[in-house]
């Protein structure tokens, strides 16, 4: 049972240099107290789960549901900001996900620290987060 997040899609110029080997320039964000706060996580960490829907105008993009997704990690002021991982970005950006007013959720199951520990998310029950 994982975080369930709902966010806009923002678009940065580029991502923080120290996390800029992994990470676009897109990103979504979600509430530290739901992510990084309770696991302890940190910069640079990767944040796993799969695409629940993207929509663009109230209307959902076909060929997203249920693709595994993962973002990096970067805290900014009580905010996580989870940038899309290079590995993930092919996929959004050949369905035109690369500008500002989609909306994204996703279901995130799993952290995975720079040491390699991995750590499941919310394993007891789903919770919801609004980005």
């Amino acid at each position: 049972m994982p975080l369930l997040v709902s966010s806009p899609i923002y678009v940065s110029s580029a991502p923080p240099s120290s996390i800029a080997d992994e990470a676009c320039y897109v990103f979504i964000t979600v509430r530290s107290r739901w992510l990084s706060k309770p696991y302890g996580l940190s910069d640079g960490d990767i944040i796993s789960g799969e695409i629940i829907e993207v929509r663009y105008k109230g209307e959902e993009l076909e060929g997203l549901s249920g693709a595994p997704a993962s973002f990096v990690l970067w805290t900014v002021a009580g905010a996580d900001h989870l940038y899309v991982h290079k590995g993930t970005w092919p996929l959004l950006r050949d369905h035109g996900v690369i500008y500002e007013g989609h909306v994204m959720v996703v279901r995130l199951d799993r952290a995975t620290r720079a040491s390699g520990q991995e750590i499941r998310l919310y394993p007891k029950r789903e919770i919801r987060a609004e980005g």
